[in-house]
């Protein structure tokens, strides 16, 4: 997502990274020094450790497991009630997810992001 954002620098385009642990080394202290290895001021990071956000897309997202590895857009007229809607677009690097959406390929994300954005007035 790092080259997502320097290659939109526009400053409608927003980012948000949530780290939950799903693997051994995932911890809140790994988060906050991968955090810091790049800024910019439309991305903010967050620790879930109790994979709130992770169990909470596995249920928008009908997974049969925590989602994690997940990449999502979404339009600038989104609004969320009670629980996030079904992205725009997204993609993953999940098993769990094949055939529900596309494996991630930045060049196709960011595209997709483009779209986006010029539908914006």
């Amino acid at each position: 997502m790092q080259k997502v954002l320097k290659n939109i620098p526009d400053d409608r385009f927003a980012a948000y990274i949530v780290w939950l642990p799903m693997i051994r080394t995932d911890n809140r202290d790994a988060a906050v020094t991968r955090s810091t290895e790049f800024a910019d001021k439309r991305l903010s990071y967050f620790w879930d450790g109790d994979r709130m956000t992770g169990k909470l897309w596995q249920k928008v997202l009908n997974f049969s497991a925590t989602a994690w590895d997940i990449y999502f857009l979404y339009g600038a007229e989104t609004r969320w009630e009670k629980e996030p809607s079904l992205p725009e677009f997204w993609m993953h690097q999940l098993g769990v997810a094949q055939g529900m959406a596309p494996m991630l390929n930045q060049e196709e994300f960011e595209a997709e992001a483009r779209k986006m954005l010029a539908k914006i007035k």
